[in-house]
C-alpha cells in the first residue's frame, strides 16, 4: 500500500479515530467529526455502504491518524455543509493514504468537488473500475454513473398512500 512524504504548506496535525460514521466520515477525539476530502462512499441502504464502513474501520480505527487540510481550499472550504471538517487522513503508523486506498479498492469514487488531488483520485477510480476492484465488481445501477440507483428501484417498488 502506498506511503507518502507529508510534505505539505499547511502541518499535519493528529487525532484518534474514535468512531466510524460510514465510508468518509470519522469522529476523532474531542468528538470532532471529519470527513475524507477529494472521495465519495455509498451510504445508507445503497449498494457497498456497509463494506466502505467496514473498510475504513479495518484501516483506522481506534489509532492516530494525521490530517491535511487540501491546498486548493481557502480556510472558508475546510468544512461542509454538515459542519464536518474536510481533510486528508494518512495513518500515522506508517503513513498509509486512506483517502487512496478507500479510491484503490473500489469502495470510493473521486468527488465531483474540486480539490488539488481530484486528478489523481479520477485515476484511481478508472482503474479500479477497470479491474472490477469492489463495487465496480458488479454490473448494478449505481447513482455514481448517473444512472438510476438502486434506492430508486426500491423506492419505486415501495406501495403508495393515495
Amino acid at each position: 500500500m502506498p506511503l507518502v512524504q507529508l510534505n505539505h504548506e499547511y502541518r499535519p496535525w493528529h487525532t484518534f479515530v474514535l468512531e466510524i460514521i460510514d465510508g468518509d466520515t470519522i469522529v476523532g477525539t474531542n468528538q470532532v467529526r471529519y470527513r475524507l476530502k477529494g472521495i465519495d462512499t455509498n451510504e445508507g441502504t445503497f449498494p457497498f455502504a456497509k463494506e466502505a464502513g467496514r473498510l475504513l474501520m479495518d484501516l483506522i480505527y481506534e489509532q492516530s491518524v494525521y490530517l491535511l487540510y487540501d491546498l486548493f481550499d481557502s480556510h472558508v472550504n475546510w468544512m461542509d455543509t454538515h459542519k464536518r471538517i474536510l481533510v486528508y487522513i494518512y495513518r500515522a503508523t506508517d503513513l498509509l493514504d486512506v483517502c487512496r486506498v478507500m479510491v484503490e479498492q473500489g469502495f470510493a469514487k473521486a468527488s465531483n468537488y474540486p480539490g488539488e488531488r481530484i486528478q489523481e483520485f479520477h485515476e484511481l477510480e478508472c482503474a479500479a473500475r477497470a479491474a472490477k476492484c469492489g463495487m465496480w465488481s458488479y454490473n448494478m445501477p449505481s447513482y455514481f454513473d448517473g444512472t438510476p440507483s438502486l434506492r430508486d428501484h426500491v423506492r419505486d417498488m415501495q406501495p403508495r398512500t393515495v
